[in-house]
């Protein structure tokens, strides 16, 4: 849907230049965005991604973050806190299960466990392969025999049975003469076990996929029982609806995407007939005026079919991430990066095009995200949202008595697929059988891998705990802090470029249109000005019909574009040239 942010020209300034946002205006209470769906539930179905986005998002409390869109942070770091929580329990609980079982029964422990990690083993080697539920039961009578005669010559040597049990285990009574419970019996046992606590986890992730992030709800996750990371989530969802960018490196459009093309043009603002004088133009009226014009792109007056779907402006601040003691987008006090401006402090960056911060008005539009619908009403296609996200970032400046424009235009690919798993879970569809079905699937890599997998996690949890305390240790000791954004959420997930054809098409699309209206607003705002507009007319027509196609043999010269001329050199030194 079209989101058109307060202007930073008409909105009232408060005393503060710079601030973290406010609080209330902050919420988001409607259904969660697509984007935001996807992304919430690859926590828990993507291994070792809750873990990454946790690390990368909270690690660094001193650090920006890019400003998001069509997408939130905090329902998936609150996701990812869940998940995590849910996995480390399912391992804890897995790992107590084996733990008693070789105390009780060491035998049918060891053999359960070399179980498991063959059928682990040739699911990897396979190439991902994953036993549906009969093939799991087929292949755990067939190898469970062999496990054993191995599991009681590890534990008692060749040929070797377990204290109380009979030699051969066609011998093997329900009970020996102490009552204790034959191996295979105990086997059945500990699977059980194991298997109850697999398909509660999953029934609760189940539910989390197909309930609480089902299209249409507004779940936002449970809350964190850590006030410390409570705190820096809040931070961080008020600063990802921010319009300043402190950017760690060479990037300055972190979350945009890579560069798809970009231009800029210089012209002097003479007016437009006689007189050489300077006419004085107001960039921050012009950058007013830009704005309202793509707006119009999503207007109201035109057919529902024809607005452009998705697109969201926003003016956005820019800079470099590094900074010393005393630098006004940095809270000295918190030392921590601002992520809002006033209108105030925008119209002055907008007037202050020399300074070490850039302004750029953002368009950004997602590429097939609207439904086809048939002359009755009736959905025949729905809309896309797994698709690209063009942005054009528009630098206006008046330097010098001259005019200066410049846009750049990146695309961001679709989610990666692994990351869209999601759609495959029913809305609000039976989770019981699946859960069972699931753990079954899955009962022979969560034995073999439960303690490994916990000491990872209990690992990453270490690691990230110490990176928050060096954090604090060094921003506090270095004369310059990089107070930069090195992260996004969505870049990170999201193919570098377009997948398809289409989508390469789209891209194209989008921004020649946004790119035109720009064009044009600026050359209509210029035109009621009285200023003269024929040279930035002509770029721009060069700009836009400079492609050449040509095919078969050219024995001639040949030229295109305005103004433009080619030479051709015979043998004899004479020239002969064409002009367009």
């Amino acid at each position: 849907m079209y989101v058109e942010e307060a202007s930073p020209v008409t909105a009232p300034a408060p005393a503060a230049r710079f601030h973290h946002g406010e609080p209330e205006t902050a919420l988001r209470r409607g259904p969660l965005s697509a984007i935001t769906r996807c992304l919430s539930g690859a926590v828990y179905t993507v291994p070792g991604f809750a873990d990454r986005v946790i690390t990368e998002l909270l690690r660094d409390r001193h650090r920006a973050i890019s400003p998001a869109v069509d997408y939130d942070v905090e329902p998936v770091l609150r996701h990812a806190f869940r998940a995590r929580r849910l996995w480390l329990t399912q391992h804890a609980a897995v790992c107590a299960i084996l733990l008693l079982a070789f105390v009780i029964a060491p035998g049918p422990a060891l053999g359960l466990v070399c179980f498991g990690l063959l059928l682990t083993g040739a699911a990897r080697w396979i190439g991902g392969w994953r036993p549906k539920a009969w093939q799991l039961v087929l292949a755990g009578l067939v190898a469970l025999p062999l496990l054993y005669g191995l599991a009681g010559s590890l534990l008692y040597g060749p040929g070797g049975a377990p204290t109380g049990y009979p030699a051969t285990p066609a011998e093997y009574p329900a009970t020996d003469q102490g009552g204790t419970r034959s191996p295979y019996l105990m086997t059945l046992l500990i699977g059980v076990a194991v298997l109850i606590v697999t398909i509660a986890v999953r029934h609760t992730i189940l539910r989390a996929l197909t309930v609480e992030l089902s299209p249409g709800h507004a779940d936002r996750g449970a809350v964190v029982p850590s006030p410390r990371v409570e705190d820096r989530i809040a931070r961080l969802s008020l600063a990802q609806r921010g319009n300043i960018l402190l950017h760690s490196g060479d990037n300055p459009f972190l979350g945009a995407g890579g560069v798809l093309r970009a231009w800029s043009m210089a012209m002097e603002l003479k007016p437009d007939g006689d007189g050489d004088r300077p006419v004085a133009v107001d960039p921050v009226e012009l950058n007013r005026y830009v704005k309202r014009r793509l707006a119009a792109l999503r207007a109201g007056d035109l057919r529902e079919a024809e607005q452009m779907s998705g697109l969201t402006l926003r003016d956005q601040i820019v800079s470099a991430g590094v900074g010393g003691e005393g630098w006004p987008l940095v809270d000295t006090g918190a030392l921590v990066p601002y992520s809002h401006a006033t209108p105030a402090a925008m119209e002055s960056v907008i007037r202050h095009p020399q300074a070490s911060v850039r302004h750029f008005l953002r368009a950004t539009v997602g590429a097939n995200v609207t439904p086809v619908h048939s002359a009755d009403g009736r959905m025949l296609i729905p809309g896309e949202h797994h698709s690209i996200a063009v942005s054009t970032f528009t630098h206006i400046a008046v330097e010098g008595g001259m005019l200066y424009v410049e846009t750049v235009s990146t695309v961001l690919g679709p989610l990666g697929r692994r990351y869209r798993r999601i759609d495959g879970y029913p809305a609000g569809g039976a989770v019981g059988g699946r859960a069972v079905l699931e753990s079954l699937r899955d009962v022979g890599e969560n034995l073999a891998l439960a303690p490994f997998r916990m000491a990872v996690t209990l690992y990453r949890m270490a690691v990230l705990a110490r990176a928050m305390r060096r954090a604090e240790t060094e921003v506090t000791e270095e004369d310059l802090g990089d107070f930069g954004a090195r992260f996004d959420l969505r870049q990170a997930t999201s193919a570098a470029r377009p997948v398809t054809y289409l989508q390469r098409l789209d891209a194209e699309k989008y921004t020649k249109l946004i790119e035109r209206r720009i064009s044009e607003a600026v050359i209509g705002y210029l035109r009621d000005a009285g200023i003269d507009t024929s040279e930035y007319e002509r770029r721009m027509n060069v700009y836009n019909n400079s492609s050449v196609f040509i095919n078969g043999d050219n024995y001639g010269a040949a030229a295109a574009g305005a103004e433009s001329q080619a030479v051709r050199h015979d043998g004899d030194g004479a020239k002969k040239g064409a002009d367009d």
